[in-house]
């Protein structure tokens, strides 16, 4: 087979588990929802690119080989399970504490916090998933035989996709009729996935 093919094929490979994996319910999908609805476009997208982020620094972690030590590695797998179950018992600590809005503007530095910390929250949600640790270091041992600038080819499409996809989510979310709609039971919608947080917390302490 020649080179190209072998990159196509692989290529291939990576695009259709990454879309199952991308579209599969899961935390980071309960923070986008709850972006969407209590804080808006901007942080919703914010978020998206936390989360995107995210995904480019497991492809780092495959790549280098740290994902794959803390996997052979009981103790430290269990502390970073640990922390993504703290983590997301946190966000839904917040989500359940909600309140119903004002719905006047919010100031421009208040704003601005609020996607500084979408982001980071996107980052911290899928950096500290054991589960997207476990899909990386999967998906660099299917490709094993590729070059490092040709992984990284992979991972920063994975990113890029992950952004769009999510990107795609909140603009939609927050289509005026869509957001008129939230905006109405948008703490709602945080209790839900507060719940839905915890519960994913629970799964994961579970299954470590």
């Amino acid at each position: 087979m020649s080179e190209v093919a072998v990159i196509v094929s692989q290529f291939a490979t990576i695009a259709v588990a990454h879309a199952l994996a991308v579209i599969s319910p899961g935390p980071d999908y309960a923070l986008i929802l709850r972006h969407s609805a209590r804080l808006g476009r901007h942080s919703a997208l914010a978020a998206s690119a936390g989360i995107a982020s995210g995904i480019f620094g497991h492809t780092l972690f495959a790549i280098s080989g740290v994902s794959l030590l803390l996997l052979t590695n009981p103790l430290w797998l269990k502390v970073l399970t640990w922390c993504g179950a703290g983590y997301l018992l946190y966000l839904a600590r917040q989500a359940l504490r909600s309140r119903p809005v004002s719905g006047e503007p919010s100031p421009p530095e208040e704003r601005a916090r609020s996607r500084r910390s979408a982001y980071w929250q996107g980052l911290l949600t899928n950096g500290l998933n054991p589960k997207a640790l476990l899909f990386f270091v999967a998906i660099f041992v299917v490709v094993k035989d590729a070059s490092i600038s040709m992984k990284l080819v992979y991972g920063s499409y994975m990113a890029f996709a992950t952004l769009a996809w999510f990107a795609s989510l909140s603009l939609l979310l927050t289509q005026p009729a869509v957001r008129q709609w939230m905006q109405r039971c948008g703490h709602y919608l945080d209790w839900a996935t507060g719940m839905v947080m915890a519960l994913l917390a629970l799964l994961l302490v579970i299954q470590a």
